[in-house]
């Protein structure tokens, strides 16, 4: 009695597995693209069922157990157009059209990526180029603002020597002691003169001046000199002198000098004009000079160029009975004494 009740209850825990084995089936088949290759990685699943089948197999074969409820399998794999087929027996082939649409969109995507990944990139190399492009312009800056203030400083530093060495600023005592022979003239009309003979200026002059520097290029002074005339002087129709005038050999002129000076060279340009008055022959001074200045140092200088003279050169013309004054163009030389 009892083994007959063991063998009851091996039947009745048995029945629900022979059952449920009665209600499953394999079926099995291959799943190919369009040409006819295998599509491994495909995905095989019962419709109206969670169960899905990943093929692993090379040539695309699968073998799947389904319920004699599920009537249909599906074959889907990325890229491809799903097919559905009626299991009809144990063994299914399924061809997978590829999805236009989808491939379409999947290249439109990989082509966006791209050109986004392309954008990114260049970006960034733009964004390191940029970097470097400001560093070396930051680097070219600094450079050029330290050589600027290296400059500044040198030339400050020159400066500063310069003007202790010549004495650049500030008032200034110098005596000048010049010679100009007269090598050509130009006559202008005036009434009622005396003459003097053509090549009868040759001035030897002793000046002194105080000058203020207004920097290395220019100053301005007074001063008052000692004329003499080297040759003695002619004078031809003394009866038509005009009543008044005496012409010296020697006379003390007293004049304004305005000078200019062009470079920091040694021998350097110099421009000079000087106004004022000869009292002893009560006629004007007008006086230019342009030439070079060699500055031997703080004391001494030396000058030579082309002199132009207005004054004291009065004429007589005997037949017209007219007279005026001559410009004299006469090279000479000075030796200045500052201190």
């Amino acid at each position: 009695m009892r083994r007959a009740s063991i063998i009851v209850g091996i039947l009745l825990l048995a029945i629900p597995s022979i059952l449920c084995a009665q209600s499953q089936r394999t079926v099995k088949g291959y799943v190919y693209d369009s040409n006819g290759r295998p599509l491994p990685g495909a995905i095989v699943s019962p419709v109206g069922s969670n169960i899905e089948y990943q093929l692993y197999e090379s040539d695309g074969s699968f073998s799947i157990s389904v319920s004699y409820t599920n009537s249909q399998l599906t074959a889907s794999c990325k890229g491809y157009v799903p097919v559905t087929k009626v299991i009809d027996g144990s063994y299914l082939l399924f061809y997978l059209q590829v999805d236009v649409e989808a491939e379409k969109a999947r290249l439109a995507a990989e082509e966006r990526a791209r050109k986004e990944e392309e954008a990114r990139i260049k970006a960034e190399e733009d964004a390191k180029i940029r970097e470097e492009q400001e560093r070396l312009a930051a680097e070219a800056k600094a450079k050029r603002d330290a050589e600027k203030s290296m400059k500044k400083a040198l030339r400050q530093e020159r400066d500063s020597t310069y003007s202790v060495k010549y004495k650049n600023r500030g008032l200034a005592h110098s005596i000048r002691v010049s010679y100009a022979y007269q090598l050509a003239e130009c006559k202008t009309a005036y009434v009622y003169s005396g003459f003097r003979e053509y090549g009868s200026l040759h001035p030897l002059q002793l000046d002194y001046a105080l000058s203020y520097k207004v920097n290395r290029f220019f100053s301005a002074g007074v001063g008052v000199g000692l004329m003499l005339n080297s040759r003695s002087i002619s004078i031809v129709g003394d009866e038509f002198v005009c009543s008044g005038f005496k012409e010296h050999r020697l006379d003390i002129p007293v004049f304004a000098v305005l000078s200019a000076y062009f470079g920091r060279w040694t021998v350097r340009p110099a421009l000079s004009v000087f106004g004022g008055y000869y009292p002893l022959s009560r006629v004007a001074l007008i006086e230019g000079m342009l030439g070079v200045e060699y500055r031997l140092g703080r004391k001494l200088s030396l000058e030579a160029g082309a002199f132009v003279k207005t004054c004291p050169y009065p004429y007589f013309d005997m037949e017209s009975r007219t007279g005026g004054y001559t410009m004299a163009i006469s090279p000479g030389a000075a030796i200045r004494f500052n201190f």
